[in-house]
């Protein structure tokens, strides 16, 4: 359900809510659970106004829809791929949040690549007609990566670059930023796709101390609330890929070596949906639904090729 904003409620006066904003209070959600005294601070009301306000809030009636309406207007981003789409239920999904985890050269990039493609075809062939923003952790943005992705599609190339709004960031602190900005930005833009490649490098990086996990973990469950309510307020898809690390406690059982997304209990729970890549011969990868609401886990293979993502092709009889 789309999130309602301050500013799209009679409430409070337009500089009110400005000053609100500015302070992060932003959604009717944000003001019901701040501390009255210090909405108080913030806009220069008493606190028994604050109050009065937030429960008039709570008891704004709720609205409902049914399943089948969702489902209907559910939008979804190819991935070209048609066995991979199947798996996800008909590709990539706005509204929600998609995790591609695999190890080095699994294909993750690659996804990301395409699908800031894809979002720009005509919906009859799988795109939204709109744009993207890809948040780069890591330095792996290649704008002539895209561009070949893009004329392979019969997409001008020039035109493809344009409709993608890139930010290269380089802590945790810049990454929270960024994902604050991407909320600006889908108000001013027509945005259909939000990529973040990859999550968790910088929080593993600058958080790296066994003391400092509690506190990791806390400002990546922020950080992954700042991308649901991205996804749900705005209705864009919104992905990101991930690192593994190996399966400690499965190797010590005798299992083999099996990798996990790293981020523990929090990614698993806040993600939508969870796919691991692996290499498998070749151009050829695996892709495994290992966690969804709705969706069975199942595999799908496909091929990273020159001109993008494709289908494994089957030989001939």
């Amino acid at each position: 359900m789309k999130e309602r904003k301050l500013s799209d409620l009679d409430l409070l006066p337009d500089e009110t809510v400005k000053k609100l904003e500015e302070k992060g209070v932003v959604t009717v959600e944000d003001f019901i659970y701040a501390d009255p005294k210090y909405l108080s601070e913030v806009t220069g009301m008493s606190e028994r106004d604050m109050e009065d306000i937030q429960e008039e809030l709570r008891n704004i009636e709720v609205e409902f829809e049914t399943l089948e309406k969702l489902e209907r207007e559910r939008r979804r981003i190819t991935t070209s791929s048609s066995a991979l789409d199947e798996i996800l239920g008909g590709g990539v999904p706005c509204g929600e949040l998609t995790e591609f985890a695999g190890p080095f050269g699994s294909g993750k990039s690659q996804i990301a690549f395409q699908l800031c493609v894809n979002v720009q075809l005509p919906e009859e062939e799988g795109g939204l007609e709109s744009k993207a923003i890809f948040i780069d952790t890591e330095g792996t943005v290649s704008p002539g990566r895209i561009k070949g992705m893009a004329e392979a599609l019969g997409l001008d190339p020039g035109e493809a670059l344009r409709n993608v709004f890139v930010t290269q960031v380089r802590s945790v602190e810049e990454q929270m930023r960024a994902a604050e900005e991407a909320h600006k930005l889908c108000e001013r833009e027509d945005v259909g796709l939000v990529v973040i490649d990859s999550l968790t490098a910088h929080f593993r990086a600058e958080y790296s101390k066994l003391g400092d996990v509690s506190e990791r973990q806390a400002r990546l469950m922020k950080h992954v609330d700042q991308l649901r309510n991205l996804a749900m307020d705005h209705d864009v898809a919104v992905v990101f890929t991930n690192q593994v690390h190996v399966d400690i406690e499965a190797a010590t059982k005798g299992k083999g070596r099996r990798y996990e997304p790293v981020g523990g209990t929090i990614v698993a729970h806040q993600a939508t949906h969870r796919i691991m890549l692996r290499r498998a011969k070749g151009e050829v990868r695996i892709a495994r639904i290992i966690d969804s609401p709705y969706l069975p886990q199942r595999e799908a293979p496909f091929r990273i090729t020159e001109g993008g993502i494709r289908d494994v092709e089957l030989p001939e009889r």
